[in-house]
């Protein structure tokens, strides 16, 4: 029975979550670029 209810729940959190993980990750080069930015001026 856990199985046949994890498919319909699992599919779209799994779409949801790579969409979250893609926008963390621009995120994350954005604010290392900036970090790596204030890194150099301040150095």
């Amino acid at each position: 029975m856990d199985e046949a209810h994890d498919v319909p729940t699992t599919a779209p959190t799994t779409v949801r979550d790579k969409g979250k993980n893609a926008m963390a990750k621009s995120v994350d080069k954005k604010s290392i670029l900036r970090s790596a930015a204030n890194w150099k001026w301040k150095h």
